[in-house]
């Protein structure tokens, strides 16, 4: 199979990016989401949250610098 040329690999590349960002936060909803049902008290959701939420800051941060 041929290699592609640059402007091609970088929209191929782009598509796999925003398809991961997507998926990730989907993720991110769906946990929230189990989190809020789970039973568990104030102050462990209130933890957990917090470490979601940065979790979800670095990977969308590091993932939307593109990869040109």
């Amino acid at each position: 199979m041929p290699q592609k040329d640059r402007q091609e690999q970088l929209e191929i590349a782009r598509e796999i990016q925003k398809e991961l960002l997507e998926s990730l936060d989907k993720t991110y909803l769906d946990t929230f989401e189990k989190l809020s049902k789970s039973g568990l008290g104030q102050g462990i959701v209130a933890r957990l949250t917090q470490l979601i939420l940065l979790s979800k800051e670095a990977a969308i941060n590091t993932l939307s610098k593109g990869v040109e």
